[in-house]
């Protein structure tokens, strides 16, 4: 089953996952690494601090970042990518909807 958790305050949950400190991943094949992060889902990846990644292969990358959805990454500090298959790579920028990306401050994508 391979369910670690390390660090303070740290919390791991289900299949494969991995908490860092004060992290709290739940589910299959989820990993945090950012201080207090959540991941939950299936294959979720929270890197940033206070990030948050949920759904199915969502990445939230950046500090305060947050992913949901399935395959959707959270690139910028702040960002928001829901959906699917969506990118929000600038710094308080949100993609949302099927196939939509931003890469600047402040964007805001839909669709």
């Amino acid at each position: 089953m391979n369910t670690k958790a390390c660090g303070n305050s740290s919390h791991a949950e289900g299949a494969s996952t991995v908490a860092g400190s004060g992290d709290r991943p739940s589910a299959n094949s989820t990993n945090t690494e950012g201080f207090f992060s959540h991941a939950e889902g299936n294959g979720t990846f929270a890197k940033g601090n206070a990030s948050h990644a949920e759904g199915k292969l969502t990445q939230a990358l950046k500090s305060y970042s947050h992913a949901e959805g399935l395959s959707t990454t959270a690139d910028g500090n702040k960002a928001h990518a829901e959906g699917w298959q969506t990118s929000a790579a600038g710094e308080d920028s949100h993609a949302e909807g099927g196939n939509t990306q931003t890469s600047n401050r402040y964007e805001h994508a839909q669709g």
